[in-house]
């Protein structure tokens, strides 16, 4: 396993357009919450109407997980897809025979790749937004409990919707439609609720509570699940396609 592991390490960090990827989905989520803060943090004082709904000091900074979440879907579907461009399946194969061995070593890696990103990136966007709210900052007396909750929710997210596209991107074995469809629905996820009650299951949708329910539930209070519908939610999408992806490695054609 340790040499499985050591291989698809190697793999997933020798594409350049993963580094790239992991380095924008750092640098742009903390910029922007740290240039963004302080105009909020007024709106927050004036009680600006163009906030965002649900807006509070706390969840200031943690919209820009939002945007972070399309680059960790590239690096998954990224993962994924690589396999199935020059036959790298069949290389990866003669490396670790064992298919089930393979799909876990993929799975780990990319796993505990995005979750050291958001483990980094999320607490640090927060922070940043919170000391640009100055007076408003709800850190002044350490970190509270319920911000510390939001940060978790935020890396399962992350970690989460990195493996779906992973999973997405073997299925159909090629990058562009899992990149295109996953960008979208998550762009639009807010659109959907308003469409049709049943889109509070998407995993983007309950996603999204794990880190800031209001930003959902505010506009649309239908769409609330609970903290524990919302993980359960997001966590059984992941568990079964991730599933998918794994039967399909180990008992797929590699020829085909």
């Amino acid at each position: 396993m340790k040499m499985a592991l050591a291989s698809e390490s190697w793999k997933l960090f020798t594409l350049r357009a993963v580094l790239v990827t992991l380095a924008v989905s750092f640098v742009v989520p903390v910029l922007m919450a740290a240039v963004t803060a302080p105009s909020v943090g007024e709106g927050l004082r004036v009680d600006d109407p163009m906030l965002a709904a649900g807006t509070t000091p706390e969840v200031v900074g943690l919209e820009w997980i939002a945007l972070g979440q399309i680059g960790v879907i590239i690096v998954g579907v990224l993962a994924g897809s690589g396999e199935f461009s020059g036959g790298q399946i069949q290389t990866s194969l003669v490396a670790v025979p064992n298919r089930l061995r393979l799909v876990l070593a993929k799975i780990s890696v990319l796993a505990v790749t995005v979750t050291l990103l958001g483990a980094v990136t999320i607490p640090l966007l927060s922070i940043c937004s919170q000391l640009g709210l100055g007076s408003l900052s709800v850190l002044s007396d350490g970190v509270p409990v319920s911000l510390l909750v939001r940060w978790l929710g935020g890396v399962v997210y992350w970690t989460g919707i990195a493996l779906i596209g992973f999973s997405f991107a073997v299925l159909v074995r090629q990058a562009l439609v899992p990149l295109l469809v996953l960008i979208a629905v998550s762009q639009i996820s807010l659109v959907l609720v308003f469409l049709t009650p049943w889109a509070k299951f998407l995993p983007t949708i309950a996603g999204a509570q794990l880190f800031d329910a209001a930003a959902v539930t505010a506009a649309n209070p239908a769409a609330a699940l609970d903290p524990g519908s919302a993980y359960a939610v997001f966590l059984l999408a992941v568990v079964a396609l991730v599933c998918c992806a794994a039967v399909a490695i180990c008992r797929r054609d590699v020829r085909a």
